[in-house]
């Protein structure tokens, strides 16, 4: 390949140091939710539109962290596609280790055993149409809901999570098919704004490829607002 189509290959592509960026982004944003949306409950993460989290990492690796690792090194350089595909990738996973889905998931699936009781016959009514492997034991759930501290039962844990986390994985991928399946007449047809998009591209926008910083960075308005 010729040095013209091996920039033209890295003008249109992906790299792999933008995708290993995009997991650290993705893992820190994991981090962040553990403790401030599910141990602290002090607000929302990666989840909320827009989600606070991947616009705020966004508006750092165009304003500090970009420009420090550009001086540092010429290849740490990333294309608007790049970094797009990276606010693509916090914005679709941040939502997971949220109290949206995870901090929503882990209890209800405990709650099955840890709030059946005599009066209200859950054991009668339904628990037998559910699968063993799908909820954890009655004891795990207990130990669950009695303190933070206790040792967690990872045994007990281990099946159900990894079999809702495939659940998961089903479900964002089908969401991921439908959007492609409507995106054209989202996109072309009915002409919808897309919030979520709209500032990520904003925030992208330069006059020339080679620009330090994107356009709006420039105006004074967006600084005083």
């Amino acid at each position: 390949m010729s040095r013209i189509g091996q920039m033209k290959s890295q003008r249109h592509g992906i790299s792999a140091q933008a995708v290993t960026i995009g997991v650290g982004f993705v893992c820190l944003i994991a981090v962040m939710s553990r403790y401030i949306d599910l141990t602290f409950l002090a607000g929302h993460v990666g989840s909320s539109a827009p989600a606070p989290a991947p616009l705020y990492l966004l508006f750092f690796w165009l304003l500090i962290l970009g420009p420090f690792l550009r001086l540092l090194q010429k290849r740490f350089t990333l294309s608007r596609r790049e970094i797009l595909t990276i606010y693509a990738m916090t914005v679709a996973s941040g939502t997971i280790p949220s109290h949206e889905v995870v901090g929503f998931m882990i209890p209800h699936m405990a709650s099955v055993h840890f709030n059946a009781t005599p009066e209200n016959e859950w054991i009668l009514l339904f628990h037998r149409h559910l699968p063993e492997w799908l909820f954890p034991t009655a004891k795990a759930s207990f130990l669950l809901a009695e303190g933070e501290y206790l040792p967690v039962p990872w045994k007990a844990w281990v099946v159900p999570v990894s079999a809702w986390s495939f659940f998961l994985l089903a479900l964002f991928f089908v969401m991921l098919c439908i959007n492609m399946v409507l995106n054209r007449q989202w996109i072309y047809h009915e002409r919808l704004s897309f919030p979520l998009v709209a500032i990520a591209l904003e925030l992208t926008q330069t006059s020339h490829p080679t620009s330090r910083f994107p356009n709006i960075f420039k105006k004074p308005d967006f600084w005083l607002g």
